[in-house]
């Protein structure tokens, strides 16, 4: 029976028992693992984490936080001996995660902030220095690079990205990461929510967790069972318990080539929009009401006006207000889309040729 499994075998067979405990075969055999256990997760993905402290360059190293995520102290940080250069131990403000063989690292831009150093301390308490590779504020995305020094060894593990689109709510999530300083720490729990927005930027589709995360679990990777990363812990609810946030990977491997060359550059048409007023049922919210057309802008130059509901952007349906700054972010910068709209009731098709927006 479910309720007669030991606390060992759930321990060491937790997907077995959560088969179980969800309706699966309640006597005989269990059913053949297809997934990793916690334990052996957790031993096979602690070389991919690292935990991060950085020197800051100023003063207000509280700065560079988004909204919704509580206070972290800057870390006393021993300056380096001379002869060697050699990081010296310091207490850790976030987590990174190791993505090529390289030493390409991701973490949050809040976690390296204005920083004049950054250190990375392995799973092994290897120490490395780092370079800040590409950094988007708007997505609260850095990506570094470790220097080995000589005798280090200079080829890195690195984690397996899955497929954020496919997860599902209700499946385990096991994060790994340095809350309080505490490195290499792994809490449990399920994916609670897709798509969540923080209100802090207009391309948040966060992934929710009860997993515990705190300070320092920042930049530290959420992992299904099968020991895929689906996304990058950044926030929490500080109101709340067991309400965490992280980055979908697949969100961040858009990202990843244009980090690599230090800068993301976001498509634009100048438009400002809100939500469609004339949406009578709550649970929808079709279209992109344009309130502002910026003059001598794309979206001017292709005729769209003030009172245009936006529908469908390059072929892809505007569903709810949120759609549309991501799908003209993410579109090739120069690329002439279709844009289908409603004016005063009536269906159009316009293009437009999108621009780069401009921080």
């Amino acid at each position: 029976m479910c309720n007669s499994i030991s606390r060992a075998r759930y321990a060491v067979a937790l997907t077995s028992a959560a088969l179980c405990l969800i309706g699966g075969p309640a006597d005989g055999a269990p059913p053949p693992l297809t997934a990793t256990t916690f334990i052996e997760l957790a031993k096979a993905q602690r070389p991919v984490v690292a935990s991060i402290s950085t020197l800051p360059a100023h003063s207000d190293a509280q700065g560079a936080l988004p909204p919704n995520h509580p206070p972290v102290a800057p870390p006393t940080f021993p300056p380096a001996t001379p002869e060697t250069d050699e990081p010296t131990p310091s207490p850790s403000v976030g987590t990174g995660l190791l993505i090529s063989p390289d030493g390409l690292m991701l973490t949050n831009n809040h976690v390296i902030g204005r920083s004049d150093r950054i250190v990375a301390t392995l799973w092994n308490g290897e120490q490395y220095q780092a370079d800040l590779v590409g950094r988007d504020p708007k997505t609260d995305l850095a990506l570094i690079r470790l220097k080995p020094r000589e005798g280090q060894p200079t080829t890195f593990p690195s984690a397996r990205l899955g497929d954020s689109d496919t997860a599902e709510v209700g499946e385990w999530i096991a994060a790994i990461g340095t809350p309080f300083g505490l490195e290499q720490t792994l809490t449990i729990g399920i994916l609670s929510g897709k798509g969540r927005a923080l209100g802090s930027s207009p391309y948040e589709e966060y992934l929710q967790t009860d997993a515990s995360i705190n300070p320092g679990n920042s930049g530290g990777p959420l992992f299904n069972i099968t020991g895929e990363v689906i996304g990058l812990a950044t926030a929490i609810n500080p109101s709340g318990q067991g309400i965490g946030f992280a980055i979908p990977i697949n969100q961040i491997k858009l990202l990843l080539p244009q980090l690599k060359q230090g800068k993301v550059r976001r498509g634009w048409i100048g438009v400002t929009v809100q939500p469609n007023p004339a949406t009578k049922d709550a649970a929808r919210h079709d279209g992109a009401l344009v309130t502002e057309v910026m003059a001598g802008g794309p979206a001017a130059q292709a005729g769209l006006a003030r009172g245009d509901l936006i529908v469908e952007f390059d072929r892809v349906p505007i569903s709810q207000l949120r759609d549309l700054p991501r799908r003209v972010a993410t579109t090739e910068i120069g690329k002439t889309v279709a844009v289908t709209l409603l004016r005063n009731g009536r269906p159009l098709t316009v293009t437009v040729t999108v621009g780069e927006l401009k921080d």
